[in-house]
C-alpha cells in the first residue's frame, strides 16, 4: 500500500504508544517535574538527582465535560436566534405590520401550499442566485473582449453588488423572515385561546410565538426539524403573499 512505498518495501518498526518515555541512559542533574492524566512513573527508568514529581492534571477528553460544554453552546446559540428575531420582529412590526401579519394570515389559510411553496422556493432561489451570478460574469467577459475592458469592470462592479444585496435579502428572508412568520403564527394562536381580550395583541403574539419557538428549539433532533419546517412553511408563506399581490397588481394594470 502507501505506506509500504514510501518506506521503500522494508518493514516498519511498530507505533510507539504515546505517554512519557526516559530511558535508564538518560542523564537528569535536576529534578524532573511532569504533569499527566495518568501517573507514568514506570515508564522512567532514570533516576534524577533531584527525583521525580507528579501532578495530576483532568483529562480534556471527559465526556461528561464535553457533553455540557455542547450543550452550553447549542443553549447559547438558541438565545442568540431567540434574541436577534426578537429584535427583527419588533422592527417589523414597527414598520411593517401588514407584512408579518399578512404571510400569517396566509400561512393559516394554506399551510400545506406553504410548504411546497417553500421548499420549491428554497431550490429555487438558490439556483437563481447562482445563474444570475454566471450571467452576470459572462457578460462581463463578453464586455472585455468587445470594448476592451472599457465598460467590463463597470460591469462586474455594479452586477456583482447587486448580486451581493439580493443574495444578502434572499439569505435575510430564508434565516430570519420565514421563522418570524412562523412563530408570529402560532403566537396568534396562544394569543386569541389564552388571552382574547388582551391590549397590545401583535407584541404578546410576538412574544409568546418566539418563546415557545425557543423552547422547541432546545429540545435534540426534534429542535432542528422544527427549524427547517419553520423556514419552509414561513418562507412557503411569504411568497404566496408576493404571488397573490403580483397577481392583483398586474390584473389592475390589464384593467
Amino acid at each position: 500500500d502507501m505506506v509500504e512505498q514510501f518506506a521503500g518495501g522494508r518493514e516498519l518498526p511498530a507505533a510507539i504508544a504515546t505517554g512519557i518515555r526516559v530511558s535508564d541512559n538518560a542523564q537528569i542533574s535536576g529534578k524532573l517535574n511532569y504533569s499527566s492524566p495518568q501517573d507514568q512513573t514506570d515508564a522512567i527508568t532514570a533516576r534524577p538527582d533531584g527525583g521525580v514529581t507528579f501532578t495530576e492534571i483532568s483529562s480534556t477528553n471527559d465526556p461528561a465535560q464535553d457533553m455540557q460544554f455542547g450543550s452550553g453552546l447549542w443553549i447559547a446559540r438558541r438565545m442568540r436566534e431567540f434574541l436577534t428575531l426578537l429584535a427583527l420582529g419588533a422592527l417589523t412590526l414597527w414598520k411593517a405590520p401588514t407584512l408579518i401579519q399578512t404571510s400569517s394570515q396566509k400561512l393559516a389559510e394554506r399551510p400545506l401550499p406553504a410548504l411546497w411553496a417553500g421548499i420549491l422556493s428554497y431550490l429555487g432561489g438558490y439556483a437563481a442566485i447562482v445563474l444570475l451570478a454566471i450571467l452576470i460574469l459572462i457578460l462581463g467577459m463578453l464586455l472585455t473582449v468587445v470594448t476592451m475592458g472599457g465598460m467590463a469592470r463597470t460591469i462586474f462592479g455594479v452586477g456583482f453588488s447587486s448580486w451581493g444585496v439580493v443574495f444578502s435579502l434572499f439569505l435575510l428572508t430564508i434565516t430570519y423572515g420565514s421563522k418570524l412568520v412562523v412563530t408570529y403564527f402560532g403566537g396568534e394562536w396562544i394569543v386569541a385561546h389564552l388571552a382574547p381580550n388582551s391590549e397590545r395583541k401583535a407584541a404578546w403574539a410576538l412574544i409568546s410565538g418566539l418563546g415557545l419557538f425557543f423552547l422547541m428549539r432546545l429540545i435534540p433532533f426534534l429542535g432542528a426539524f422544527i427549524g427547517i419546517a419553520a423556514t419552509l412553511m414561513g418562507l412557503g408563506a411569504i411568497w404566496l403573499v408576493y404571488k397573490d399581490w403580483h397577481d392583483a397588481r398586474r390584473a389592475s394594470q390589464e384593467a
